[in-house]
């Protein structure tokens, strides 16, 4: 009976894990600036000026292909459409 227990924990752990990495990767893609500007808030470090680098450069493709600002454009025509402020 444990061994089935065992084995349903892993049919579930996986497509969670599935789900988690592919919503990570989504953030990473349609908000690079909020990744880009939750490095600069780390403290100073030879690590962090690592991490804002390679989040500089991730904005930066992100930018050129057009993904970084799909979020601000939606922010912008909902607010538009609604006369309200959507996004900070």
């Amino acid at each position: 009976m444990e061994h089935i227990e065992d084995m349903n924990k892993v049919k579930i752990a996986l497509p969670v894990t599935m789900i988690f990495v592919l919503a990570l990767l989504a953030l990473a893609i349609f908000q690079s600036n909020a990744l880009l500007s939750l490095t600069y808030d780390f403290p100073p470090s030879f690590w962090s000026e690592t991490l804002v680098a390679m989040a500089e450069q991730w904005h930066g493709w992100m930018q050129m292909i057009g993904t970084a600002g799909v979020t601000e454009a939606i922010a912008e025509w909902l607010e538009s459409a609604h006369g309200q402020v959507v996004i900070n």
